[in-house]
């Protein structure tokens, strides 16, 4: 009896043999053919969608440091991280975190800085931005700042900086701050200091 023949079709080619020879080891011949026709009809694997920097309810990490200089007598270096929260597109709500060493004329001292800053990247690109901030915080230092003020002092601020991409969805963040050390009256001696504040930092996706 003559052997019944049938095609099967693999990676476009035809394959011709006997029935009773597709068994066994020719088996595994079908098996690619099966997986490249499965993958054909589930059709291309979709990526995740990859956030612009600046998207509305976007969030980021920043690491930060800065020095302050108020070109006399006085300086301040700081270390921390903060948190960007964009509510709407390229204008972010900024919570900053940051230990501080405060030299100055009379005690040096060490200090804890919250900020809470409004940024707006004014022209945003998608390697690069250009923002505006500004806003205000706490100082609380371990003595007296400066010195005949007291050791509770507000903080407000104003600036201007850029970011670039570093890759990876990670920002180099450098920019300069008018930064005031004010206790605004709370005691009857309000010496108050102002500074120019320069800030680097990495801000990455959160």
């Amino acid at each position: 009896m003559s052997a019944v023949v049938r095609s099967v079709a693999l990676g476009g080619a035809l394959v011709a043999g006997p029935v009773e020879s597709l068994r066994g080891d020719d088996a595994t011949l079908l098996a690619p053919a099966a997986r490249e026709s499965a993958t054909l009809a589930a059709g291309p694997v979709e990526q995740p969608l990859k956030l612009r920097f600046g998207a509305a309810d976007s969030m980021r990490l920043n690491i930060l440091g800065a020095y302050a200089n108020d070109f006399d007598d006085a300086s301040q270096a700081s270390a921390g991280v903060g948190f960007s929260w964009f509510f709407v597109d390229d204008l972010s709500l900024d919570l900053e975190f940051l230990g501080a060493g405060i030299f100055q004329p009379g005690p040096d001292t060490a200090a804890f800085n919250g900020n809470l800053l409004f940024r707006w990247h004014a022209v945003s690109r998608e390697r690069w931005s250009l923002y505006f901030e500004a806003g205000a915080g706490l100082l609380f230092a371990g003595e007296d700042v400066p010195q005949g003020g007291t050791p509770v002092n507000f903080t407000p601020q104003a600036g201007f900086g850029t970011t670039f991409d570093i890759g990876d969805d990670t920002r180099l963040i450098i920019g300069v701050r008018w930064y005031h050390i004010s206790n605004a009256r709370a005691s009857r001696d309000n010496p108050g200091r102002d500074s120019l504040m320069f800030v680097v930092g990495l801000s990455l996706p959160f």
